[in-house]
């Protein structure tokens, strides 16, 4: 069924409003995207606005407390049944006057959860002197969180002199000993590691190529000494590769080939 100018059927808008309750506008609208219906949280949130508030009923064990309209700028009032876990009413403002009105309509509350503010004391004193009024768990675990930071501040020099030992030298901690067999295996562990990370440095290219320069240079250095003690050996080719690394033999068989001429 659709209503007159409507732009969804009634089934859709119950569906709507369903999901908005349940969650908010922003989640309310990815979930309805998801599911082929395009809509924004605006729609989400006035839909859900045109639904009717339920009825209180009757509350026997309730909680007040403040809500903010605008944090550090204006408050109003939440009252919550405390057996059913849900919430009653909101209130619009946060005062005696308001609070002590609706609780005189609810003659069958018998238990007040507050906080130990004056306005709701008050509210609840005047609204509903039959209950009994209590502190709610949160601000009581506040309350004694903040009396017992306030006690330690004060006896802030006690408490350091009780963490001073009586001779005013700290005691110094016990050295454990090392079993034998752990002794033992520190050093080969630590040979391990260094044999191990040697052969790592050998198979690297940069060190294989390093090596290689390294030992044709020295041939070279060799072959010279040798031409100039007037012997000419001849020496096997090196068993590797090394980029320009024939020259060094290329020079020693050109220096022999003059010294036969001569």
């Amino acid at each position: 069924v659709v209503q007159r100018y409507a732009r969804m059927t009634d089934r859709l808008i119950k569906a709507l409003q369903a999901v908005g309750a349940i969650t908010n506008g922003a989640d309310a609208a990815q979930i309805a995207s998801s599911f082929g219906v395009h809509t924004t949280a605006k729609t989400i949130i006035r839909r859900v606005l045109q639904l009717p508030l339920p009825s209180e009923g009757s509350v026997h064990k309730v909680g007040i407390d403040e809500w903010a309209w605008k944090k550090g700028h204006r408050y109003g009032t939440i009252l919550v049944d405390l057996e059913k876990r849900r919430v009653v009413q909101l209130l619009a403002d946060r005062s005696v006057e308001t609070s002590t009105a609706w609780l005189r309509k609810h003659p069958e509350i018998d238990l007040v959860s507050r906080d130990r503010g004056k306005i709701f004391r008050e509210a609840a004193t005047e609204g509903a002197p039959q209950a009994k009024q209590a502190v709610d768990r949160f601000h009581l675990q506040k309350n004694f969180a903040e009396a017992l930071e306030k006690f330690f501040r004060k006896q802030e020099r006690v408490l350091k002199k009780a963490l001073q030992p009586s001779t005013g030298k700290t005691r110094s901690a016990e050295r454990t000993t090392v079993p034998e067999k752990v002794v033992q295996e520190r050093p080969q562990c630590g040979k391990k590691e260094e044999a191990s990370r040697q052969q790592d440095c050998r198979n690297h290219p940069t060190y294989i190529e390093e090596d290689l320069c390294r030992k044709k240079n020295a041939r070279k250095k060799n072959a010279e000494a040798q031409l100039i003690g007037g012997k000419a050996v001849e020496h096997p080719p090196f068993q590797g590769y090394c980029e320009n690394f024939g020259d060094a033999y290329s020079d020693h068989e050109h220096s022999n080939h003059h010294c036969d001429d001569d």
